[in-house]
């Protein structure tokens, strides 16, 4: 690893111009290394986001690949879970998934949360991240309604009758998709509620949801595979928020959320 200001050389592709007195005596300068073969890491470090570099004294950090033998029970050691259609292991050859239902009951609800009942994980006055990595098990199905983010606990999760009409005026901040055409940015402080169509298509696909807070501004941003599709200036929650992935079920069929990776960055 170089110092501050020096030389990295990248590709590992020799120069001839570094002796072993060189690398001995720590003599190695940048005009030692052909300008094709080098980059330089400007004040030991630059471009590295502070969430890929944690200090545990400053900042928490969670993550989650949902490697689970047994999600049923191991899920137990971070999480809350309801899912009465059952928790099963989709893929644990590289990393994991991990598949939550619905029983075949209208109305039914499945979810996990992290950190379990009333435990929040995210402020959205400091510096954080929420992101999560999920996919329905199904497309164009406007029975189901899935929501992905965070949500601030008073006594009860979102749920209700479909499309979840209880719960869902605690402050939080979410992802939804109701099989209706596209995934829906949300943000209420619990008195406003404001929704913005992503453009992204509500499929079955995988994707990368993101919601980053900017408590300078203050702001917070929702994206979609890295790509910003929503930024709220107003209404932002006054509430830390606790991590959930849910879907409902709108008719007496199982719905089926699959949930890859849960990442979490906030500044202590």
């Amino acid at each position: 690893m170089p110092g501050r200001g020096q030389p990295w050389k990248v590709g590992g592709t020799p120069d001839n111009t570094i002796t072993s007195a060189d690398i001995k005596q720590g003599t190695i300068k940048q005009e030692d290394i052909d300008p094709a073969y080098q980059a330089l890491i400007e004040g030991g470090g630059g471009g590295v986001d502070a969430e890929h570099v944690v200090d545990p004294f400053d900042n928490f950090w969670f993550y989650d690949e949902f490697f689970y033998p047994s999600p049923s029970t191991g899920l137990d050691v971070h999480f809350e879970k309801q899912a009465t259609g059952g928790i099963s292991v989709v893929d644990n050859v590289v990393g994991g998934q991990t598949r939550i239902g619905t029983d075949g009951v209208v109305n039914d609800v499945a979810r996990i949360n992290i950190c379990g009942t009333g435990r929040l994980a995210l402020d959205p006055t400091k510096n954080a991240r929420l992101v999560w990595r999920a996919r329905k098990e199904s497309s164009g199905d406007t029975l189901q309604s899935v929501l992905l983010g965070g949500h601030y606990y008073t006594g009860s999760y979102p749920g209700g009758s479909y499309p979840f009409d209880s719960g869902i005026t605690n402050d939080h901040v979410w992802f939804r998709a109701d099989g209706t055409g596209n995934w829906f940015a949300e943000i209420t402080d619990g008195s406003t509620p404001d929704s913005v169509d992503t453009g992204v298509a509500d499929d079955n696909l995988f994707h990368t949801f993101e919601i980053r807070t900017n408590p300078s501004t203050p702001s917070i941003e929702y994206l979609i595979d890295d790509v910003l599709v929503a930024t709220f200036t107003t209404d932002l929650p006054d509430n830390s928020v606790n991590a959930i992935a849910t879907i409902q079920s709108g008719e007496n069929t199982n719905k089926y959320l699959i949930v890859d990776t849960l990442f979490l960055y906030q500044d202590r």
